[in-house]
């Protein structure tokens, strides 16, 4: 599984790879069995006294060099173990903020995304709803047209937070869970900000009025360390930091605007193989649909499937790769979901071709099957 996201000030895409033990755990039935081990807190408890321990500090060089971590910008120190590698601090001047001090600056290295509230005061993430009251373990109200913005910290990244913008701690509570990983093969298979251990600020902010500020501990993540829990606070003062582990940081704010040119926000009528251009059209990319295929010897190649205003089209090249003429051929052509399951099946038709003719097969459709994973040819 590949995960996307952009850099700042840049279009260029870049791919992550989840690493093969995450995705056994979240894909495999065996190694769902195991996960409800793992994310018991005893066992980041364990985990957590291992990385305070002089046994973990080994670690720590092999770890700057797998993820190409710049210690230039960290100061230099002795570290006793891995977490005080991990809860290193960093150079003065290395993270400058915005000298505007209505812009929204983000709380922690991290990659984001956002989400847009519905009026049903909740989100979506994949195939995950989240409730704000539940999330947030209150009633929330006046965010209707607002954002969650979360921050996924990786466990490369700078791990203290801080706060964006000037105002005062209204109040606070720590909600405790489980602690599931914030991979986001995790977040698309369980609501693991709704189940995982997480503390919840409300802040009254100078430039944005209240918001909420949410940490979400993470698989071996033993602590969230809030330093600063009441009483006033300044734009860009530390408020805690994680122990080892990514993590994860959610922003519930009202008053901003957001750059989509900058931020593409998430769309959940789009899956991860599916573009959507600027005149609406979406494109799929399945990696299986860029598979030639065959039926009866003719070969299907170049298939492309495309909607716009509701109107899926399939196109795609036959050519009689036979040593003989061909006849017309009625044939079946079955969408298949992520799980090889059938979505639908519609009819086509291939012309009658002679001995090394091509011709373009053209299927539109009053249905949005844009979502398909895959496509299976077949006569009738």
């Amino acid at each position: 599984m590949e995960n996307k996201y952009k850099k700042r000030n840049e279009q260029k895409i870049y791919y992550e790879k989840e690493d093969k033990f995450t995705c056994f755990l979240y894909q495999n039935a065996f190694g769902r069995c195991l996960l409800k081990f793992l994310y018991l807190p005893l066992v980041s408890k364990i985990g957590g006294f291992f990385m305070n321990s002089s046994l973990s500090k080994g670690m720590i060089k092999n770890f700057i060099i797998k993820n190409n971590i710049d210690m230039n910008d960290y100061n230099e120190e002795e570290y006793k173990c891995f977490n005080d590698f991990f809860t290193r601090k960093i150079k003065k001047g290395k993270r400058p903020l915005s000298k505007n001090d209505i812009d929204l600056i983000s709380p922690a290295d991290s990659k984001l995304s956002a989400y847009k509230i519905s009026g049903k005061n909740s989100f979506k993430i994949k195939k995950s709803t989240y409730s704000l009251n539940d999330l947030f373990g209150e009633e929330i109200k006046g965010f209707e047209n607002g954002y969650a913005l979360i921050f996924r910290l990786g466990v490369s990244d700078y791990h203290h937070y801080i706060f964006i913008d000037d105002g005062t701690i209204d109040s606070r509570k720590i909600i405790k869970g489980r602690l599931h990983t914030v991979r986001p093969i995790a977040v698309e298979n369980e609501s693991v900000f709704i189940q995982n251990s997480r503390e919840v600020s409300m802040l009254h902010t100078k430039n944005f009025d209240n918001i909420y500020m949410c940490e979400v501990g993470a698989m071996m993540v033993g602590k969230i360390i809030n330093e600063k829990t009441s009483g006033k606070f300044k734009r860009g003062e530390e408020k805690g930091y994680f122990k080892f582990g990514g993590s994860t940081i959610i922003l519930l704010v009202n008053n901003i605007n957001i750059d989509e040119n900058k931020l593409e926000v998430y769309d959940s009528s789009i899956a991860d193989y599916v573009k959507k251009i600027d005149d609406g059209t979406k494109i799929n990319v399945s990696p299986k649909l860029n598979q030639d295929t065959k039926i009866n010897g003719l070969d299907i190649k170049n298939i492309q499937l495309t909607c716009k205003n509701g109107i899926t089209t399939l196109l795609a090249d036959v050519l009689n790769n036979t040593n003989k003429d061909s006849e017309i051929k009625n044939i079946n052509i079955k969408f298949l979901d992520e799980n090889n399951k059938e979505i639908r099946t519609v009819n086509g038709y291939i012309p009658a071709l002679k001995i090394g003719e091509t011709t373009k097969l053209n299927v539109s459709m009053s249905s949005n099957l844009i979502m398909a994973y895959d496509i299976k040819f077949s006569e009738k």
